[in-house]
Parts: structure tokens; sequence; C-alpha cells
């Protein structure tokens, strides 16, 4: 027998974060205030602190910055 997998429904917050929306493609410049941006949701939306730190040192390595 096939055991299903108990999917849980978006949290609220999830939902406004990702309505927001903050989607670059690999290695497109990105400005400060959309780093800025991105960096919130990531605190947001994160709770384990190694993660949060791996996702922002990934954010910064993927898209460099605009002008920089």
């Amino acid at each position: 027998m096939k055991k299903t997998k108990n999917i849980k429904p978006f949290d609220e917050q999830d939902t406004k974060l990702a309505m927001g929306g903050f989607v670059k493609r690999v290695g497109e410049p990105i400005s400060v205030g959309e780093m800025i941006q991105g960096l919130k949701i990531i605190d947001d939306t994160e709770t384990n602190p190694l993660k949060k730190q791996l996702r922002q040192k990934r954010m910064g390595r993927s898209n460099p910055l605009k002008g920089v």
C-alpha cells in the first residue's frame, strides 16, 4: 500500500511574503534595496539559524550587487 505525505497548508505569514515576491535569476545583479528585501524575507521565514546563515550566504554569492 502506498503511503501519502501529510502536506501542511501555508501559514498566513508565508503566503503574504510569497505574494510580495522576490524572484531573481541566478547571476542576475540586484540592487541594495532588493538585497535588504531578500534578507528580510529570509529572516522572517527561516527558524533554523544555520539554514538562515547558509541562505544569506547563497543569496550574496549567487546574485552580485549592481554597481559593485
